[in-house]
């Protein structure tokens, strides 16, 4: 097994790892190769080394190893619940070392995993001891330290530079397995730490215990400063929390809840403080109400005990607070810190490690470093003998693809390559609508069930946001040119070389001088060729910064709107397919196995349900309610039963319902007509409410009146309609001319020009069902099919008595409760459709004839006063004389004489007499009213 599969291994098994150095020769050796950040001055910045800088993502893992292929795999033990005795022989065997070991605690080490380290010693691993943090506290034995939470450890198989390697002495080390750490070792660590404390040999130290055990009682600027980090960062975390969309509620809680959790192992909040926030950031952001209280705590416990046990980087940034705090409250004469306020019963104080390790003894034998490496952590950067850069980024965030991130190194600092960055990170995830005259940005970004076109210029601003880290981590990817790449190698063979020579200085000779001259300006071109790899980072990362101004991400979204543009028949490209919560259903045709006759190809009508979404569908909109094939609609039938008590109406409506799932251009139009209190409304909003973004209400006024609107005016009304599937038109009045241009633009199957309010123009088909309601019949002036046969009138003959009627909302809220139910009985309309066609049954066909015939009020003149008279004739004059006075009798604004002239052309025979006077032929006129003696014009001869 290579280093790299090795070190990939550790990661799967979710050990947090970092690459070291395998150089021998100090100071370089097993050191950290991930070193801590610097600020503007180029400074290190303390906490920022290692320990949060470890990861177990393997894409980071690959590309450290990528670029240091003989890293060592060094980790802190604890953080993989590991408790580890370094027994380091200086001068005696490991042998020796371990049994002083056993003599001072009363017995042998138990059996279990061991590590054989490069230097001959050994490692002795140990299942962690329960508790929030356990630092490297030695047992005061020569040669012996420990190793856990605060110190790390280089994991075999790892390979130093001059052959010495790390082995795994029987089998490796598995937390479940590994045998517990003897009290008496830890009674023995306790008792130093005691000092001049009196302390039995059976005093087992308590770990530092989470929660209101181990609260921050001290008055200390430290450790008021932690709590008042930790206090913000609860907050924070809880109006994060309550603000958190639906379909991320579950993910965010658990997200809040392991954040909190590494606070409560820090001993800086308690679980009570930690669960009431979770708890009300859970209801008030609705979780509470979807998925009960009793799941939503379950929850919370699980991320909670998920963050205890991974609270190293969160302890060590606290302590790096503290010790700030305190650096600003320390006296300037070199004073010490004030005697500490005793702390009440049961809780025990967070020592400072930086004070922790100035107060220890030297280890025994000398004040050399560790052999092995395992040196203990301080938040102080180890020397960097290669000058370094100003440290790596910020650790990749999961799911970042570092194999992207690498490809991204090789682009330049401009807002051109900040769009091709933005495309290859975050492509997969947005597109761009394309419109006409004007540049395209309106985004629609991936939503896991759907495109979303609303939101979707938010994502691609926070999804731009990221870009300028993502460019910090490029910085640690950019390779050494090949010339840099030799010059280094060349310096730290030199570096060796050199080492070598200076242990017999005392005796060289003119040539040993001038090679040392000469090896020295090797290692000075190495040094050289590094700083220009370093400097290059650094411009890097000061790029990555200045990538997070407003400038630059505006800049580079709408520079990268461009590659990612797509029109608008490219989205719901097949209308038979639509998604809600849970699934995608596609309706479809195929052959009926069970066709009797071979020569005939029946085909039958299927609706495919496939769990889960897919981007390459595109579609746009998404149903809110989860798919249950068993779901009923009792309470809804038996509405729908009451209501419109004929079947075949029933199935009628049902199927004009249904149409909206599968996105035909059937050129109807469903009129909802009825007197009040009969139900029709409470249907058609229940089914807005089913339908969800996938139905959109028409306002009244777009489809009644004049269409005073000039050819390039804004169209927002329209344009929301690109992608819906129902259509309600609200109450329409009665009497009040219907504008039949729109409807038939609505119902026609022919892409439509549409533009939002600034913004430009784009086309789509329409694949709705309109369906309009009103007490009343709007006024349709047309007398052709071309409108008629778009309408059909669908009669709700119910009234509710006043005693019967309800609250409007209690009713469509008890309705839409069965929306699964609902679902279902919408896509057996649909399938009916499939299978039948759309039928009107002679109720709706009736009912809509008798609006045809209220609407032509020239037809009902003819069909009063006119009859069939073959050889004689009318002249057009009389004819419109008497419909004038018969409108007249009956109450009814006439037409005018053209328009008169042009209906009775499509009822009767026309032409002209002997004198060339326009006639009705083979007619005469009958049961004519009174004349009115009043001229109605200057043409007008009585």
């Amino acid at each position: 097994m290579t280093i790299l599969e090795a070190a990939v291994a550790y990661g799967r098994l979710g050990y947090r790892i970092f690459p070291c150095d395998p150089h021998a020769e100090k100071p370089r050796s097993k050191r950290p190769l991930v070193v801590a950040d610097k600020d503007a001055d180029g400074k290190p910045i303390e906490g920022t080394g290692w320990p949060l800088k470890a990861s177990c993502n393997e894409a980071q893992i690959r590309a450290w190893w990528k670029r240091w292929p003989d890293a060592l795999i060094g980790m802190a033990p604890g953080w993989a619940g590991g408790y580890v005795v370094d027994l380091d022989p200086k001068g005696e065997s490991v042998e020796a070392v371990e049994a002083r070991l056993a003599e001072a605690i009363g017995g042998a080490l138990p059996a279990g995993p061991r590590t054989i380290t490069q230097s001959g010693g050994r490692h002795v691993w140990f299942r962690r001891p329960e508790g929030a943090h356990w630092p490297n506290d030695p047992p005061g034995l020569k040669n012996i330290d420990i190793r856990c939470d605060a110190g790390y450890v280089i994991l075999p198989p790892s390979v130093m530079r001059n052959g010495n390697a790390y082995s795994w002495e029987g089998v490796p080390f598995d937390p479940a397995t590994a045998p517990e750490v003897p009290p008496a070792l830890l009674a023995l660590i306790a008792n130093r730490k005691a000092g001049k404390r009196e302390a039995g040999p059976a005093d087992t130290p308590e770990p530092q215990e989470s929660g209101p055990a181990r609260a921050l009682a001290s008055d200390r600027p430290g450790e008021v400063a932690k709590r008042n980090y930790a206090r913000k960062a609860l907050d924070r975390i809880a109006a994060d929390l309550a603000r958190a969309a639906e379909g991320t509620r579950g993910t965010e809680l658990y997200a809040a809840a392991c954040a909190l959790g590494r606070f409560i192992a820090a001993g800086a909040i308690s679980e009570r403080e930690a669960m009431a926030a979770l708890e009300d950031g859970a209801e008030a952001c609705g979780l509470v109400l979807a998925d009960g209280r009793p799941r939503v705590l379950r929850e919370i416990q699980r991320g909670l005990g998920v963050g205890r046990a991974d609270a190293a980087d969160v302890i060590a940034r606290l302590d790096d607070i503290a010790r700030e705090a305190e650096s600003r409250q320390r006296p300037s004469g070199g004073g010490v810190y004030p005697p500490e306020a005793p702390l009440p019963d049961g809780a025990i104080p967070e020592p400072s490690r930086r004070r922790e390790a100035r107060s220890a003894p030297a280890p025994m034998g000398g004040d050399e470093a560790d052999p092995d490496g395992s040196e203990p952590y301080s938040s102080e950067p180890a020397d960097d003998a290669d000058g370094g850069d100003d440290g790596p980024s910020d650790g990749a965030a999961p799911g970042t693809d570092m194999d992207v991130v690498a490809a991204c190194a090789r682009l330049d600092h401009s807002d051109t390559d900040n769009a091709k960055r933005f495309v290859a990170h975050f492509g997969r995830d947005l597109t761009v609508l394309e419109t006409e005259g004007i540049i395209n940005t309106d985004y629609c970004a991936w939503a896991g069930t759907h495109w979303d076109m609303v939101g979707g210029n938010d994502a691609a601003v926070r999804l731009a946001k990221q870009v300028g880290g993502l460019i910090g981590l490029e910085a640690d990817l950019l390779a050494a040119t090949a010339f840099e790449l030799r010059a280094m190698e060349d310096g730290d063979q030199a570096e060796e070389d050199l080492a070598r020579l200076e242990k017999s200085s005392d005796s060289w000779t003119d040539a040993d001088k001038a090679q040392v001259k000469r090896l020295q300006r090797v290692i000075d071109a190495g040094a050289e060729a590094r700083a220009a790899l370093d400097k290059r980072r650094v411009a890097r990362r000061k790029f990555g910064v200045s990538s997070k101004n407003k400038a630059r991400i505006v800049a580079l979204k709408d520079l990268a709107a461009c590659d990612l543009t797509r029109k608008p028949e490219g989205f719901n490209a097949d209308p038979r397919a639509f998604a809600c919560l849970t699934h995608t259903i596609q309706f479809g045709r195929r052959p009926d196995p069970e066709c009797p006759d071979p020569d005939v190809v029946r085909l039958v009508p299927y609706a495919k349900t496939v769990k889960g979404h897919r981007r390459e569908d595109f579609i746009t909109k998404v149903l809110p309610v989860a798919y249950d094939k068993d779901a009923k609609a009792p309470r809804f039938e038996a509405f729908m039963a009451r209501f419109l008590p004929i079947e075949a109406v029933r199935r009628c409506v049902q199927v004009g319902a249904g149409l909206g799932l599968l996105g035909l251009p059937v050129q109807k139009v469903f009129f909802h007509y009825g007197n009040g209190a009969n139900g029709k409304s409470v249907f058609l909003e229940t089914l807005v409410r089913v339908f969800g973004a996938l139905a959109s209400s028409l306002p009244t006024e777009a489809i009644i009146g004049t269409n005073d609107k000039q050819g390039g005016a804004a169209s927002p009304e329209l344009a929301r309609l690109y992608g819906v599937r129902f259509v309600r038109v609200v109450e329409l009045p009665a009497n009040v001319p219907l504008r039949e241009d729109v409807v038939k633009k609505l119902t026609g199957g022919e892409t439509i020009p549409v533009r939002n309010l600034f913004k430009g123009f784009f086309e789509f088909r329409p694949v709705f069902i309109a369906h309009m309601s009103g007490n009343g019949y709007p006024k349709i002036d047309g007398t052709d099919n071309g409108i008629w046969r778009r309408i059909a009138v669908i009669h709700w003959p119910i009234a509710l008595e006043d005693s019967e009627q309800r609250d409007f909302e209690e009713v469509v809220g008890e309705l839409a409760a069965e929306a699964p139910g609902i679902l279902n009985w919408l896509i057996e309309g649909a399938l009916t459709y499939l299978r039948e066609g759309l039928i009107l049954p002679p109720e709706v066909r009736a009912a809509t004839q008798e609006y045809r015939d209220e609407m032509d009020v020239v037809g009902q003149f003819v069909a009063s006063c006119v009859e069939p008279a073959p050889g004689m004739w009318v002249t057009a004059r009389a004819a419109y004389r008497a419909y004038a006075d018969w409108s007249d009798e009956n109450g009814k604004k006439p037409v005018t004489e053209t328009r008169f002239g042009r209906d009775m052309k499509r009822k009767l025979q026309h032409g002209r007499n002997g004198a060339g006077v326009h006639v009705y032929q083979d007619c005469r006129l009958v049961n004519l009213p009174d004349p009115i003696s009043a001229p109605r014009s200057p043409d007008d001869d009585r």
